[in-house]
């Protein structure tokens, strides 16, 4: 049997989504796990034979360490699902401990819900150069507008 805990890595977005689940709890002072208790989260994990592990936030492309967390879970041979609003620098990319997820599960919205066109931009750049390296992306579109537009590929 497959075990998974979610992590959340840090309470910071670089988004207010009105359909945030976490919305009530995000803070604009940035709060982060350490590196220390990712470790201690994952000796449990070890112990309790919980080898898979979803990153979280917040935004957990917003953590500082991203690149050494990733490192982390790939040397200790943790399985990981990275969940994402796709706002991330593209230097994210060329990570291989990043490119060595299960999946990313990335939501993508109508362009008109992201605060400018760049941010859309962004997203669906992010979203084709990891289709492209054969990322296994999944997309979510969160429904919460009365009469929502799906029109916008």
């Amino acid at each position: 049997m497959q075990h998974n805990i979610r992590i959340e890595i840090t309470n910071y977005c670089n988004k207010k989504c009105a359909y945030c689940f976490f919305k009530d709890l995000l803070s604009d002072k940035k709060e982060e796990l350490s590196l220390s208790e990712l470790n201690t989260i994952l000796d449990y994990c070890e112990k309790e034979n919980f080898y898979s592990v979803a990153l979280q936030g917040g935004e957990p492309t917003t953590h500082t360490q991203i690149d050494k967390i990733l490192n982390i879970l790939t040397s200790r041979k943790f399985r990981f699902i990275i969940f994402t609003n796709g706002i991330f620098d593209t230097r994210l990319l060329k990570n291989k401990d990043f490119a060595k997820a299960q999946y990313y599960l990335v939501n993508y919205n109508h362009p008109d819900t992201y605060d400018n066109i760049k941010e859309w931009d962004l997203v669906d750049k992010n979203i084709k150069q990891m289709i492209d390296k054969k990322m296994d992306v999944d997309l979510g579109y969160n429904l919460y507008e009365k009469n929502p537009d799906y029109v916008f590929y």
